[in-house]
């Protein structure tokens, strides 16, 4: 008996010590990201919002990437990461300003590995994009990315503002759709096949590491569908990029595909081989701040985009 009641000491004194580490990272990301959050009435852009996914080693060295690349155009973003104290919290916090406003928050979810359950990982996520909606009533779009993928952020811009392709009333998804059969993911289909301009899932999952742009009408219905304790088809799966893209029929909203992000280093070269243009490139994934793999940092990209114009 006295073993067991050591254990629950034991256990209780973890569990507090847990609890105390998630306060004060909460407490720092106020200190950082909030007390000195813009004036809504200020932001140059708050119709769009990028939520960055950043933590664990990479997440220090990623960030600085950003902010110092393509982060440079981007006014409103959130920052969500289960290791907030290892990012640059004072370069992050000097994005608040009259004209943009950047917060980080700290994850409970985000980093939990292939055994996170992935609906857990989205409910926590969507609550914090209806907080934004809520904060920002002239949102109308969310993009989500992982720390480690360039945005060619000027462009994102002219097809959401200027060519419409995801009207913020429409409950759409986008980003770079790979094949599935019948709602499940088989090999031979493991390729993208962008030229799906609406799908319920069944025939398309959106990679997450290219990126996903959520409309504001999407996330209304999603939240609502997890509110209501919505559980998966049975034929759901895999991480949470998959997960979304199942719930998509579960839930009433759809996916579009779009030409020109990129799940891989590779399949961009492959494209400007093929094309040799950068100027509708939208999204590249593992685009690294340390250079790790062999990846290009957030510069070449950035370099590459500049070298272009005039060209395409």
């Amino acid at each position: 008996m006295l073993s067991i009641k050591r254990l629950c000491i034991v256990g209780a004194v973890l569990l507090g010590m847990v609890l105390v580490q998630y306060l004060l990272d909460a407490l720092t990301m106020t200190q950082y990201s909030l007390e000195d959050s813009a004036s809504t009435d200020t932001i140059r852009d708050d119709k769009i919002l990028f939520l960055i996914f950043a933590g664990g080693p990479s997440g220090f060295s990623d960030m600085e990437a950003i902010l110092d690349t393509w982060g440079n155009q981007v006014d409103l973003a959130l920052v969500m990461s289960n290791t907030p104290r290892e990012l640059p919290l004072q370069r992050i916090g000097a994005r608040n300003n009259r004209n943009s406003s950047w917060q980080v928050r700290p994850s409970a979810t985000l980093g939990g590995g292939p055994d996170r359950p992935a609906e857990v990982f989205w409910k926590e996520t969507i609550s914090f994009l209806v907080e934004n909606f809520q904060n920002y009533p002239d949102l109308k779009w969310i993009v989500r990315s992982d720390s480690d993928t360039w945005w060619n952020v000027k462009y994102l811009r002219r097809l959401l503002l200027e060519e419409n392709r995801l009207p913020a009333n429409d409950t759409l998804v986008m980003g770079e759709c790979y094949g599935l059969e019948n709602g499940r993911w088989v090999e031979y289909l493991a390729h993208p096949i962008n030229n799906i301009k609406r799908d319920n899932g069944m025939n398309c999952y959106l990679a997450g590491g290219a990126g996903l742009v959520f409309t504001r009408a999407a996330v209304d219905v999603f939240s609502s569908c997890l509110s209501a304790e919505n559980h998966p088809p049975k034929k759901c799966w895999g991480k949470e990029d998959i997960w979304l893209s199942c719930m998509a029929r579960k839930c009433g909203f759809s996916l579009t595909g779009q030409p020109g992000m990129f799940q891989r280093p590779d399949q961009f070269d492959e494209h400007m081989k093929r094309n040799g243009t950068m100027s509708k490139t939208l999204a590249i994934h593992r685009a690294v701040g340390d250079g790790r793999n062999g990846w290009e940092h957030p510069s070449y990209y950035d370099q590459l985009l500049l070298e272009s114009q005039g060209f395409d």
